[in-house]
């Protein structure tokens, strides 16, 4: 019940943080980089998908959907199915946000050059990605190594892995502002 109430309420916060990023997204510079407006789209996907994951995941773990003989089948599909509709969503993402901005720039043509200073911050934020989506990883190594469910395991590696993009597109949005 305290577990339902909690992932309820980082639901609605999460909710009103991507409703802050729509609001900032509408109200961009003319200015600012095409790269750095589609790091953006994708945050506010990563958490979207994270939110809904855990709503859906921690309901279904709740109702003992994983339990019994067939539960590693039905995990399995679950997981197979979050990760298909996240790549889904990150490429409608990028497809809307472009149409976006070339609606709220005049239907002008995005500028998607990219100079040293792009790739750099691109590269230093998938580093900053892989470190933290690999420690989520082994996050959930280390919850099966002490005897937790199989479900919580998998759930930690996958939540692990899009909580290491977010970190890695907040280190880029972070390492843009530094300039």
């Amino acid at each position: 019940m305290i577990a339902d109430l909690t992932l309820r309420f980082l639901y609605i916060i999460l909710m009103l943080k991507l409703l802050n990023i729509a609001s900032a997204i509408l109200s961009m510079e003319a200015h600012m980089p095409f790269g750095l407006k589609s790091i953006w789209f994708q945050l506010a996907t990563e958490v979207a998908v994270i939110a809904w994951f855990l709503l859906r995941f921690s309901n279904a773990h709740a109702t003992g959907a994983f339990d019994g003989p067939d539960g590693l089948i039905v995990l399995g599909k679950t997981v197979l199915w979050f990760i298909a509709a996240t790549i889904v969503a990150m490429i409608a993402a990028h497809i809307v946000g472009v149409i976006v901005l070339a609606i709220a720039e005049g239907g002008k043509e995005p500028d998607t050059t990219t100079d040293e200073r792009d790739r750099a911050i691109e590269a230093r934020g998938e580093k900053v990605s892989n470190a933290v989506g690999g420690a989520g990883f082994l996050g959930g190594i280390l919850l099966m190594t002490f005897g937790y469910a199989i479900p919580v395991v998998i759930a930690t590696m996958f939540v692990g892995c899009l909580f290491g993009a977010i970190v890695g597109n907040i280190f880029k949005l972070r390492s843009y502002a530094e300039g």
